[in-house]
């Protein structure tokens, strides 16, 4: 099968984006990375499905919203799992992240003061914590390494997505993900230092988001 054209359209940010990119880091895949913002943004929205980011090109074809993204994705990379359950599994865990990241943005709205923003941000750290509890039982279900079967699959990079790019946002460090669960803080630092993974992190464009 030949290899489609693809063009990631995003912010110059990590965001809803970058598990795409990780994605395509792991499995080798090359793209097009897109990363616009103000009037280009604003000339290209109207030809978008939904009129948001990120938008992943295939051919030509335009996909839309980061999960669908990113299925798409792990499947041109040999990431989404080998069974039914496996790819439920895979499912599962990505859907929580996506679930926990997007009840968090009520805290980002302008129109709270920061006094209110930071005691919210405090108060959603201890939803991170419990996520990296229950992350560490289904971890600790399918033998410690990996979410789904015995191998590195998109849930992993996912999971890995939200403790390196998303936590961060509530300064919840790489130490305190270790205080929080051992088992959790290992699984990151093996996708971090995965060869692909670490070349992309070296490489990637520095960003606030």
């Amino acid at each position: 099968m030949a290899t489609p054209t693809l063009k990631l359209h995003y912010y110059p940010a990590r965001g809803g984006g970058e598990i795409a990119r990780l994605i395509f880091a792991q499995g080798d895949i090359s793209y097009e990375d897109d990363r616009i913002s103000g009037d280009k943004w604003k000339a290209f929205k109207p030809n978008t499905p939904f009129e948001m980011m990120p938008v992943l090109e295939v051919d030509g074809e335009m996909i839309a919203e980061s999960q669908a993204i990113a299925a798409y994705a792990a499947e041109i990379a040999g990431l989404r799992g080998d069974t039914p359950i496996e790819r439920a599994q895979i499912m599962m865990v990505t859907a929580n992240v996506h679930d926990v990241t997007l009840s968090s943005y009520h805290i980002f709205e302008s129109d709270k003061d920061e006094a209110t923003k930071d005691e919210l941000k405090k108060k959603f750290r201890e939803k991170i914590v419990k996520m990296a509890e229950n992350q560490e039982k289904l971890l600790k279900s399918h033998g410690g390494d990996w979410f789904a079967g015995k191998k590195l699959t998109y849930a992993d990079l996912a999971a890995f997505d939200f403790w390196d790019s998303f936590a961060r946002h509530f300064n919840f460090t790489e130490s305190d993900l270790k205080q929080s669960s051992s088992v959790v803080a290992a699984h990151f630092q093996r996708v971090k230092e995965l060869p692909k993974i670490a070349a992309w992190l070296a490489k990637r464009p520095e960003s606030q988001y």
